[in-house]
């Protein structure tokens, strides 16, 4: 599996469709903020992409926030599209990786979460260089592709 090489090593996640973009690495702030988003930023942290165990499930856990809230996380509710992070390991801190035909290291990042079933389960950005905004969305699109590059 091609995922295998960036588990459980740093890792930068970008977007794939805003490549061209200056703010297309994967953020999110440090402890220090008490701030809980994910946005897209120049400089965004190392991730750590960890499986658990005896499943195909990772989470993932940015860089410097071993202190806080620090499991990318999404709502159960349906009518969320939001993206935060948590302080533990659970369903809704749970991804699959979905390898993107014809392309390498560029996965589409599906929320594991039991309660998203008919939601948006794809993590997400917009289009335009300038807004930062990732969230879900309900299929998979450009706009839902992530490029994984060892740090």
């Amino acid at each position: 599996m091609e995922l295998r090489k960036f588990v459980n090593k740093f890792v930068y996640i970008r977007s794939a469709a805003k490549l061209h973009c200056a703010d297309n690495k994967m953020s999110a702030p440090w402890c220090l903020s008490n701030a809980n988003y994910v946005d897209l930023w120049v400089d965004g942290p190392r991730w750590i992409i960890e499986l658990k165990q005896g499943t195909d499930l990772f989470s993932l856990t940015p860089e410097k926030r071993t202190t806080c809230n620090n499991k990318l996380s999404v709502k159960s509710e349906c009518q969320f599209s939001e993206i935060d992070l948590w302080n533990e390991t659970g369903g809704n801190q749970l991804w699959r990786f979905r390898p993107v035909p014809g392309k390498t290291d560029t996965f589409y990042i599906e929320s594991a979460a039991g309660t998203r079933a008919g939601c948006n389960r794809f993590l997400s950005v917009r289009p335009e260089c300038g807004d930062h905004t990732v969230d879900m969305w309900n299929e998979q699109g450009k706009n839902q592709e992530w490029v994984l590059q060892l740090a």
